[in-house]
């Protein structure tokens, strides 16, 4: 990579870029466009003004970009970032404003509520962290508009998958290490994870693990005179998993390479203030991260808690003794039955 560096751009390219800009955005209504917002009302002070078109759909967004740029000579970019999770440096570390998508799935799993996923083993997923994503958009703005070779809208893709792959058999792993590590004291059973790429097998399983431990759970705190509500927990959790479904049974690898092209014309100070680096993502760290946010959504304390570590101590040597239990039943019957 060529560093770009010069004293008279101390302050950074894309801040000086920034400077009494007028920045028109769509589709950054969520959290991700707050923190598009956050970012350049915190790093580039002397922006003009930002105009923020809400819309419905993600395409009809797209088209508006497009038809505008055929009809003008302002730089027009598309930016199409992959599954967004957790912030890794920004604002804070593990910064998040929603409680949808991957984020639920994770917190589910770090309570012992979620054990199965219709994912292959081996399949490579597309994660990226927000702050990332977001100095990726702010990047390439910037290097369109100063290097554009064309008046064209150009489409930026920002994804990981071929800079620092995510892969679900050697990262699940290091997951359930991570909320062993920091365990919530809301937790209700072992946090094991199968990953079942049969479709069938999976809604087996899914019937098994959730849907019938939910109905009991139900039923015990009916019986209490409690409210249930085990089972809203489960069909949100099966919403959230058919709407990821798509891009977890299968192996995606987004090319971002007009992405990251942009790094080689940005200077020191725009890759500290602005970097987007996927190579530079630790996914043990990040793992780290997830599971003390699935504490926050509980709004339980960041700070280790013993007793939360002997209840997952306890949980865990109860649910190896059953395994073992139904196993050596298992054997038992098909040892009489063959007998």
């Amino acid at each position: 990579m060529n560093v770009t560096s010069d004293s008279k751009k101390s302050d950074g390219q894309i801040r000086n870029f920034y400077a009494r800009k007028h920045v028109f955005l769509t589709g950054c209504t969520g959290f991700d466009g707050s923190l598009i917002l956050e970012k350049l009302l915190r790093t580039c002070t002397d922006i003009g003004n930002v105009y923020i078109m809400t819309r419905e759909k993600k395409a009809v967004a797209e088209g508006v970009v497009e038809d505008f740029a055929k009809q003008s000579s302002l730089p027009c970019i598309i930016y199409r970032p992959s599954i967004i999770i957790i912030a890794i440096r920004e604002p804070y570390r593990g910064w998040i404003d929603t409680k949808y998508g991957p984020v639920v799935l994770l917190a589910l799993q770090a309570f012992g509520l979620l054990h199965v996923v219709p994912a292959e083993p081996g399949v490579i997923s597309d994660y990226i962290p927000v702050d990332l994503a977001t100095n990726g958009l702010l990047s390439a703005i910037w290097d369109y508009t100063v290097n554009r070779e064309t008046n064209e809208p150009q489409e930026y893709n920002c994804g990981s998958s071929d800079w620092n792959p995510m892969r679900f058999h050697t990262d699940c792993p290091k997951y359930t290490k991570s909320i062993e590590k920091y365990p919530s004291s809301k937790i209700v059973w072992y946090p094991f994870m199968f990953l079942v790429g049969n479709i069938y097998v999976f809604l087996v399983l899914h019937v098994l693990f959730h849907v019938l431990p939910a109905i009991i759970a139900d039923v015990v705190l009916m019986i209490q005179s409690k409210k249930p509500k085990a089972l809203k927990v489960v069909s949100k959790a099966t919403v959230q998993v058919r709407a990821l479904y798509y891009f977890i049974s299968t192996s995606w690898i987004i090319t971002a390479d007009k992405l990251k092209s942009v790094m080689n014309r940005m200077d020191v100070t725009d890759l500290e203030e602005f970097s987007f680096d996927m190579t530079l993502i630790d996914w043990v760290e990040v793992s780290e991260v997830l599971a003390l946010n699935a504490r926050k959504i509980v709004k339980g304390p960041i700070e280790a808690i013993p007793d939360a570590s002997r209840r997952f101590q306890k949980l865990e040597v109860l649910d190896y003794t059953i395994v073992t239990l139904l196993w050596t039943l298992a054997f038992f019957f098909l040892f009489r039955i063959i007998s």
